[in-house]
């Protein structure tokens, strides 16, 4: 049996909100059935790498962010 996670679950464990931490799944590996969001312990593990990401990895995650942003935008605009 594999052991899931929440998103409130991974908020507390990284110290941020539970809206950060939103804000911050486009980047991050998860799992997705319908409306609910999941994480597995090798999910969680790509977070912590993410989380912990020199400055230019930083910059590369704002990007894609930004960028998957923009493609809902222009979902939204249409």
């Amino acid at each position: 049996m594999s052991t899931t996670f929440t998103m409130s679950d991974v908020a507390r464990h990284f110290g941020i909100s539970r809206s950060q931490a939103f804000r911050e799944l486009p980047s991050w590996p998860h799992q997705r059935q319908g409306l609910n969001i999941s994480f597995t312990a090798s999910d969680m593990a790509g977070i912590n790498r993410i989380m912990n990401a020199g400055p230019d990895e930083q910059l590369a995650r704002l990007n894609l962010l930004e960028q998957k942003r923009a493609e809902v935008r222009a979902m939204d605009a249409v």
